[in-house]
């Protein structure tokens, strides 16, 4: 029985808590900031990858395999847009990019917010090192597609060279399978 009140009782204090730290105001500002900057952050990330890459195609790819739970929900309209807006982005140049950046790092800026007050910090951030915190995780995003396209590479090349050689046993190996299924 005491193991019953002390459940109900942390419950209880969880929901107080929650209620009082404005948990469903944080949660609602999170949620529409998420959805206003999805499509600036998949614009963003397919420019800069057709910038570094060269291929529009390839960097769509890299941005769906990314996102690839985000896509389920979205659909395939916001990369088609992503598309269209992210192979003009050289014609637009850096201020294209400079705005989708400062708009795709809003949600991070909110996230960061809302755990400040979750959290009771009293000395946030100046700025200006947030703004860099949310623009350095925008391009951890860019730099992990590109670390997938380069691994994707790695595992089709290995894929074509280990058919015709008599290591093709390796590819049956869980652990292969595993990788190579998680990439293509």
């Amino acid at each position: 029985m005491d193991i019953l009140r002390r459940i109900g009782r942390a419950l209880y204090r969880a929901t107080v808590n929650f209620d009082r730290d404005h948990g469903f105001d944080f949660a609602a500002v999170i949620s529409y900031f998420s959805l206003l900057s999805i499509l600036p952050l998949c614009i963003l990330l397919v420019a800069w990858g057709a910038a570094v890459i060269g291929s529009v195609d390839m960097a769509e790819q890299g941005v769906k395999f990314l996102l690839r739970d985000l896509v389920r929900l979205l659909g395939d309209d916001v990369f088609a847009q992503a598309r269209e807006v992210g192979s003009e982005a050289g014609r637009l140049g850096w201020p294209f990019l400079l705005i989708s950046l400062w708009t795709a790092s809003k949600v991070f800026s909110k996230v960061e917010g809302a755990l400040d007050h979750v959290f009771r910090v009293e000395n946030r951030r100046s700025y200006p090192v947030r703004k860099i915190f949310s623009f350095g995780l925008v391009a951890l995003l860019a730099m992990t597609i590109l670390v997938l396209f380069v691994f994707s590479g790695v595992m089709t090349t290995l894929n074509g060279y280990l058919g015709s050689t008599p290591l093709a046993g390796v590819r049956s190996n869980p652990l292969y399978v595993a990788v190579n299924s998680a990439v293509s």
